[in-house]
């Protein structure tokens, strides 16, 4: 399995009711660093995981093309190249953004969006995962306890 873009958007709110925050990237984060190791682990969990695609459709409507797949359509060419990866993820991330505000999805805390791109078998395929931080314990330089957080890799939703 190659992977071949990844990008981390934001799209949380810190408590119920709170306002949304959002941060967007304009760029690609890279695969040599921490970004390419966070997408093979992510690459991982997924691959264990039970659930290995997700489907889209209208209502029972199967001839309707869904608001995603359209999305999708209007950056990948026929050979599945996408065209601007950056700004794909970015209309996607906005799109969660209008979904949590428009349905009134107050409870709905979002996370980090990280996309990410990967080859696998021939086949080109495209992975959201929302993550959030967890509290957790680090020593300092100085051999102090400290608060840290990290993400978590425990609680993945895709």
């Amino acid at each position: 399995m190659a992977i071949k873009h990844v990008i981390v958007h934001q799209v949380r709110r810190d408590k119920t009711g709170d306002k949304l925050t959002i941060q967007l990237r304009d760029k690609e984060n890279s695969l040599d660093g921490l970004a390419g190791k966070l997408s093979e682990d992510l690459l991982d969990l997924f691959s264990s995981a039970s659930l290995s695609i997700g489907e889209f459709q209208v209502l029972d409507d199967k001839e309707a093309q869904p608001v995603f797949e359209q999305k999708l359509n209007k950056f990948y060419d026929e050979k599945n190249n996408c065209s601007n990866f950056p700004e794909l993820t970015k209309v996607l991330a906005k799109r969660y953004e209008s979904i949590l505000v428009s349905k009134q999805l107050y409870s709905v805390k979002g996370g980090y969006l990280v996309f990410y791109q990967y080859e696998s078998r021939g086949n080109n395929w495209l992975a959201v995962a929302i993550l959030n931080k967890t509290d957790g314990i680090d020593i300092s330089n100085k051999l102090d306890v400290i608060p840290s957080q990290v993400l978590d890799l425990k609680k993945l939703h895709l």
